[in-house]
């Protein structure tokens, strides 16, 4: 290798110097391209070698091409490109410029150098340490020494396992060093900013525990650490001695892919509504992580590989999105306008790549600034997605709060309104039964001191029928109070017609209602729960609306019980506790049945109520 470096090769390259067939740069003293940033497309021929081993000496013989050439590589173990130009320094002093190659995932780039009278070699590549390279930037770059009135012939070996593309710019030191101050700024801000959204993403995941989310967390970390390894900032100033960076990129990129599509499906919630599409899913991203064996044991299929699955990857994406937006999940909607984001953004820098229209932006800021701009996005659903979650969590406290305080005023009502009814009953038993039981008693020692003629026992006798006559009447009133026998006798209907028709006679208020419902249920709480909530509705609408007339219909409809109360009266106070306890008595056993109630503020029905017809299996909706 010494022999080849030092002696052979400067014989060589100066032979080869003289052949060399491009237009050379020129350099002057008067020209502004002295200090600026030069492309070097125009003065560069390219060309593909027989065999990627091919020796200096039959460089030469190869057919060279002005531009770059844009080889394809399937599955070939590395591909090999050949590169030359020329400069000439016609200024007055001796200038030393720096040659950089944007693409700092190239596998080697051998750089080799002569100005007739001194030659040297430089190799550079993500294959190779970091720290051996001769300047400490993201790109490999070389220093260029060019003397006064001299030729600097630069020949360049390109190889990578995939398509080489490879933007060469001549800078000024100090044009140099402003780029690459201007260069790691952004880099800087793209990296901080997905630092920034990924902890703040992972301080809301210990608040609300989201699978999607998680998901997220992992997609924005994938991503920063793959942009990384990808940038070559990862081997400038974390692992410059390492050579498995390449190997880690391409294992990178595979799991970008997974956490992406594994993202997608928790977000679309793929599994509960497209269960075959999301099998599918499924399948595609274990196989991406099959990839990565298969990378080990094929190394030069990495490339095919990282196509493959992206290209993949984007077709099941985007039958993901569609199904999830021709079954109805409109969230879809965003997930698509994000995800296209990346993809343009992907193909835009390629197709800018292959075109070199203007390498004053670098092909990987196009794929950084979609993946920077999809994250956003994702991270703006995300977070109004943890916003209702947190708005929905707020409102149903207040609800839980709400309710809890009308359950202890309910429970104190109930407590209230059965003293009073004990009272009640027990006053009312006092006056009904202690008079005619006391008659009864007197009858009794009539019968008992009495002569024994038939026309006082038989006096006394009916005196003591008509008694018990009464106690049987007043019993029946006091037992239809606690359960109207109706309900036993003739059935839920005939019980609110009866109940109907009572309204009206002690009210006076026209009550209009007809009932189309059957006689027996199978959940045995349902009728004496819906007259209940039907004499409770006709107490709130008698006290508090003042009405004229009462409407009300109740008939039985696909699977439901329903019941609607209306009239022509005033609205119900809201801030009055015997409107609030009623309505949260008929509240309550209407979603104990496992329905629900509905009060509304116009229009002709008051209250509307749906009960199913057959028994919750929870006994109770929640």
């Amino acid at each position: 290798m010494g022999l080849l470096r030092y002696v052979i090769l400067p014989i060589v390259l100066a032979s080869l110097a003289g052949n060399a067939q491009a237009n050379p740069l020129i350099l002057k003293s008067n020209s502004t391209e002295v200090e600026d940033q030069i492309d070097l497309t125009p003065y560069i021929e390219t060309a593909i070698p027989d065999s990627p081993d091919a020796a200096l000496t039959q460089i030469e013989r190869m057919t060279w091409q002005g531009g770059y050439l844009k080889p394809p590589n399937f599955a070939r173990k590395f591909t090999v490109v050949w590169a030359r130009f020329r400069i000439e320094n016609r200024s007055d002093s001796n200038l030393e410029r720096i040659l950089e190659i944007s693409a700092p995932w190239t596998d080697r780039i051998d750089v080799h150098c002569s100005d007739g009278a001194s030659s040297w070699h430089s190799a550079m590549g993500d294959t190779l340490p970091f720290s051996e390279r001769p300047i400490f930037h993201r790109h490999p770059a070389i220093k260029l020494s060019i003397r006064v009135n001299s030729n600097l012939s630069c020949y360049l070996r390109l190889e990578s396992q995939g398509r080489i593309v490879i933007p060469v710019d001549l800078y000024s030191r100090r044009a140099f060093e402003t780029k690459s101050i201007s260069e790691y700024t952004l880099l800087g801000l793209y990296f901080g900013g997905m630092f920034t959204i990924l902890a703040f993403s992972l301080v809301l995941i210990f608040l609300i525990r989201i699978p999607a989310h998680v998901w997220y967390c992992l997609y924005v970390s994938n991503a920063w650490i793959y942009f990384a390894f990808y940038n070559g900032v990862c081997a400038q100033f974390l692992f410059p001695d390492a050579t498995w960076i390449s190997a880690a990129t391409f294992m990178l990129a595979v799991t970008l892919n997974f956490t992406l599509l594994w993202f997608a499906r928790k977000f679309l919630g793929t599994r509960t509504n497209l269960p075959r599409v999301d099998l599918l899913g499924r399948a595609y991203c274990f196989s991406l992580l099959g990839l990565i064996a298969v990378f080990f044991i094929e190394e030069h299929m990495a490339q095919v590989l990282l196509a493959l699955s992206f290209t993949s990857t984007v077709f099941i994406l985007l039958v993901l999105i569609l199904m999830s937006i021709y079954h109805g999940v409109w969230r879809a909607g965003y997930f698509l306008g994000a995800t296209s984001v990346l993809i343009v953004s992907i193909f835009a820098g390629s197709a800018l790549h292959q075109a070199r229209l203007d390498w004053s932006v670098p092909v990987e800021y196009f794929f950084q600034a979609g993946t920077f701009i999809e994250v956003v996005l994702f991270g703006i659903v995300m977070g109004a997605r943890v916003r209702r979650v947190f708005k929905n969590r707020q409102q149903g406290e207040s609800t839980l709060s709400r309710h809890a305080l009308e359950l202890r005023r309910l429970l104190g009502a109930m407590n209230d309104t059965s003293e009073k009814e004990r009272k009640s009953i027990a006053r009312e038993l006092q006056s009904g039964f202690d008079q005619p039981l006391r008659m009864l008693g007197e009858d009794l020692d009539t019968l008992r001191n009495a002569k024994r003629t038939e026309a006082i026992t038989l006096a006394t006798a009916n005196r003591m029928d008509k008694s018990i006559d009464s106690l049987v009447v007043y019993l029946r009133a006091l037992l239809g109070r606690i359960k109207p026998p109706l309900l036993d006798e003739m059935g839920l209907s005939a019980a609110l017609e009866y109940e109907a028709a009572a309204f009206s006679k002690r009210t006076g208020i026209d009550c209009d209602f007809l009932s189309a419902l059957s006689d027996k249920y199978e959940n045995e709480k349902l009728p004496i729960f819906v007259f209940r909530i039907f004499k409770e509705g006709l107490a709130l609408i008698e006290r508090f609306a003042s009405p004229g007339t009462v409407t009300g219909r109740a008939w039985e409809e696909a699977g439901l019980l329903h019941l609607t109360l209306g009239d022509n009266g005033t609205a119900l106070p809201d801030n009055e506790p015997g409107v609030q306890l009623g309505l949260a008595g008929m509240r309550e056993r209407t979603e104990h049945l496992g329905g629900s109630f509905r009060m509304q503020v116009r229009g002709e029905e008051r209250f509307c109520i749906g009960i199913p017809l057959q028994k919750p299996a929870t006994g109770r909706k929640q």
